[in-house]
């Protein structure tokens, strides 16, 4: 008796696919871990909030409210009102007449970023190196080109270094749901852009 035949082809590479994306899977969970960042599709602008991570900015702080109060226009929360205990605003004409007229918080708006003083605006070819390009131009030592190869030859010879608290390779696997090598391998054109792990690297 003969044994009944095994899956075709094509059965056999749609079963390792699927292994494949359960690897992938399970190691940008693992890289999900490892970075602190919540899953990749669930935000609005990834290379942003990776940036931050990287940069060990991390999300801004919530500015305490300063006032004006409601109850007093004073220079405080209205909940911290030391004249009217956290009591909102009376209801009545009298009590709205000169709500904002005096004692009122300055607000100049600022939110804390650096202003950087004496900068210009330097033009960058269009050729999808241009963060290379940037990097290159401040660093003032090496051209985008050499500069893309060194931190690509870096990622690829010390993938499990550590950068902002995690491997690179685990941010990697956050960015592109792929290993460093292969992403060395598609960041090696010189039309790939780059972004945050470049920078932080």
């Amino acid at each position: 008796r003969l044994a009944p035949p095994g899956p075709g082809p094509e059965a056999e590479a749609e079963a390792e696919a699927e292994v494949a994306r359960a690897h992938v899977e399970k190691e940008v969970k693992k890289a999900e871990k490892a970075t602190g960042l919540p899953p990749r599709a669930t935000l609005a602008d990834p290379q942003a909030t990776l940036l931050a991570k990287l940069g060990g900015m991390g999300p801004k702080p919530v500015k305490k409210d300063t006032g004006p109060c409601d109850a007093c226009d004073g220079p405080h929360a209205t909940d911290d009102c030391p004249h009217f205990g956290g009591k909102k605003r009376d209801k009545h004409q009298d009590a709205w007449t000169m709500k904002g007229k005096k004692g009122a918080a300055a607000d100049d708006g600022a939110d804390g970023a650096a202003v950087v003083r004496g900068a210009k605006k330097v033009g960058m070819p269009g050729d999808g190196s241009c963060l290379f390009h940037s990097l290159a131009y401040g660093l003032k030592r090496t051209g985008a080109g050499p500069l893309r190869t060194a931190i690509l030859d870096f990622m690829l010879q010390q993938p499990e270094e550590l950068v902002a608290g995690a491997k690179i390779s685990d941010w990697v696997m956050w960015d592109s749901n792929t290993s460093v090598s292969a992403y060395v391998a598609s960041m090696r054109s010189t039309s790939a852009w780059g972004g945050a792990i470049e920078i932080a690297v």
